[in-house]
């Protein structure tokens, strides 16, 4: 008979994130363990922290929690723009870099303010009032901006966001416009993929599980077995490129995992 497995877990350590944590939102970046003001903020970490503090609120209910929820929900609340996307680059002074916000894809960083929202609407039942209110004013706000999403990835970081909120709030709106982004993701797959390469684009290259997730969440929703049949099959190929006999394998950024370099070795070892 084969013993039990037993986790061990450490204790989780916050003194870092809350150290880089001022009163308008949490630093972008630190030299070491000193915070770098100098770098300024961002949603996409603010909304990171967000989700962070939000999971570990759920699991201790430590209301020196809700401090750190409440500013980097503030944060994501101040960047939001009129149309209900979001800005993402601030200075120390809390100024945009109107450059670097014209010049960058915001996509990535909109999407996951989005999924940040969700979580906090998510635990609503647990969380002040004041909290999830501003959280749903905000998330109900971005969803025109949601539907236009073409991003991969940021579809996959907006249909977290909004499965999390219809969850808890059951929305059509919120529901349809699941719907209509993962209808986006199945055409790229559907573009994409073949018989050796079942994907989405024609590489592999960061968070890539968010894109086989995705369609799950979609498919919870509408109940469409095509998207499950993606999500499935998308994720078996990806599990077979990180995890090659037995062994774990990084999909490295120095050229990702291109289609093309899979198809030569495929043909090279025929």
């Amino acid at each position: 008979m084969l013993a039990e497995i037993k986790f061990s877990y450490p204790d989780i350590q916050l003194k870092h994130i809350k150290k880089l944590t001022t009163d308008l939102g949490i630093i972008q970046f630190s030299k070491i363990s000193i915070p770098d003001l100098e770098s300024g903020y961002t949603l996409d970490d603010n909304a990171r922290a967000l989700i962070a503090f939000c999971m570990h609120y759920q699991l201790t209910q430590d209301k020196e929690d809700l401090p750190y929820i409440l500013i980097y929900l503030d944060f994501i609340e101040r960047c939001q723009k009129p149309n209900g996307s979001f800005i993402n680059y601030v200075d120390k002074d809390y100024r945009e870099h109107i450059e670097q916000n014209a010049e960058v894809n915001l996509e990535d960083s909109n999407a996951r303010a989005i999924w940040a929202l969700g979580v906090v609407i998510s635990n609503k039942d647990i969380l002040p009032e004041n909290i999830s209110k501003k959280a749903e004013k905000c998330l109900l706000n971005s969803l025109k901006w949601a539907e236009t999403i073409q991003s991969p990835r940021s579809i996959g970081f907006a249909t977290k966001g909004l499965f999390h909120y219809h969850n808890a709030v059951p929305n059509l709106y919120v529901a349809a416009i699941i719907n209509k982004l993962n209808a986006k993701l199945l055409a790229n797959y559907e573009d994409h993929a073949s018989e050796s390469w079942k994907w989405f684009e024609n590489y592999l290259t960061y968070a890539n599980g968010i894109l086989p997730e995705s369609m799950l969440y979609a498919y919870l929703i509408t109940n469409k077995p095509v998207y499950k049949k993606v999500a499935l099959d998308s994720l078996d190929f990806l599990m077979s490129k990180m995890f090659v006999n037995k062994d774990f394998k990084v999909i490295s950024n120095q050229g990702w995992l291109q289609k093309i370099q899979f198809q030569e070795n495929m043909e090279n070892n025929q």
